[in-house]
């Protein structure tokens, strides 16, 4: 039997305020969700970086679902940007159905190194585009050159092994691998 391209891959928050909800997932050839064991290793890794005043960006979102952990675990607001809108309907479906209140995300359908942000700074981007396409390399300058973290912010930037994302002004703070996935978190004392 062969899988339709708009199967649906079950996925969950793992922690938090909708801790054990669902989270719907759109399967493409394009998608690729985390896993629970490697969002959890994430979360485990930043979780002093969230709080009350955390604003957060999750590029190339997908389900959304590293955007919705972050904001099960506390954090103030998030901006969710994708540009396939199968996964931008996904995305605000699951906002929706979980209960967030409006005013704690945004979510915009497009190109992410296109968009124009409305908050200038974030303390989270998390950066999780397709693999071996040279997008996680590019977008992490894109956050260094646009000055998007704010000082003391970090960059959770999910990619594979095959492909090295390095970065001379941001400054490596944790590494650790999966699989064929790799994370890798930079962050920034200042631009200058």
């Amino acid at each position: 039997m062969v899988k339709s391209k708009s199967e649906v891959i079950k996925m969950r928050v793992i922690a938090g305020e909708k801790k054990g909800f669902p989270i719907k997932n759109i399967k493409g050839h394009k998608t690729r969700p985390t896993s629970d064991k490697v969002k959890g290793s994430i979360f485990n890794m930043i979780a002093p970086y969230i709080d009350e005043n955390s604003m957060a960006l999750d590029c190339f979102a997908g389900s959304g679902s590293l955007g919705i952990e972050f904001l099960s675990r506390g954090g103030t607001y998030c901006r969710f940007i994708e540009k396939n809108f199968q996964s931008y309907r996904c995305i605000k479906e699951n906002l929706t159905r979980l209960g967030f209140d409006k005013n704690k995300f945004d979510v915009v359908k497009g190109d992410v190194f296109k968009v124009t942000l409305k908050i200038e700074k974030f303390n989270c981007i998390f950066i999780d585009p397709p693999y071996n396409q040279g997008l996680a390399q590019k977008m992490l300058e894109t956050v260094f050159q646009k000055q998007l973290l704010c000082t003391g912010g970090i960059a959770i930037v999910e990619h594979s092994k095959e492909e090295p994302v390095l970065h001379n002004q941001l400054m490596l703070i944790k590494q650790k691998g999966y699989g064929d996935t790799s994370i890798s978190i930079y962050t920034t004392e200042s631009y200058e």
